[in-house]
């Protein structure tokens, strides 16, 4: 169960630092892929990557050790959460008519799903049973 959790932090840490290289190098096709909100704002896009660099290389620290490292997984958590927040509130700007309704819903979910994972991983990592199978490991 360790080795899985350890796993997953580190798939989700993989995936805030691919989101930050793209946001970071890449504004304008992230822009035209991701993020098509006018009016194009290249220095905003490329905050957002910045941004989430951290976020990234605080999990994939986590993943080397969750029990050490939780504050990390909760902080990323916490990022995840208010992300899908701005996301709920901003439904009619992030699935527009033309989008198909399956990739609304997954975009919308996605990030509400990784910030409840993350939070579920942070309280297991907290568990006695998590603990000892760390010194186990």
């Amino acid at each position: 169960m360790y080795r899985t959790l350890r796993v997953i932090l580190a798939v989700l840490g993989s995936a805030h630092l691919t989101i930050s290289a793209l946001f970071f190098f890449a504004p304008v096709w992230s822009y035209q892929a991701i993020a098509p909100f006018a009016p194009y704002n290249a220095h905003l896009l490329s905050d957002v990557g910045a941004f989430n660099l951290p976020l990234g290389v605080g999990l994939w620290l986590a993943a080397r050790d969750p029990w050490r490292y939780q504050h990390l997984i909760v902080l990323a958590a916490l990022g995840n959460l208010m992300h899908a927040a701005s996301h709920l509130r901003d439904w009619h700007l992030h699935v527009p008519p033309s989008m198909p309704l399956w990739q609304g819903m997954l975009t919308e979910f996605g990030t509400l799903g990784a910030g409840l994972l993350l939070l579920a991983l942070a309280i297991a990592v907290r568990s006695p049973r998590m603990s000892a199978a760390r010194l186990s490991a």
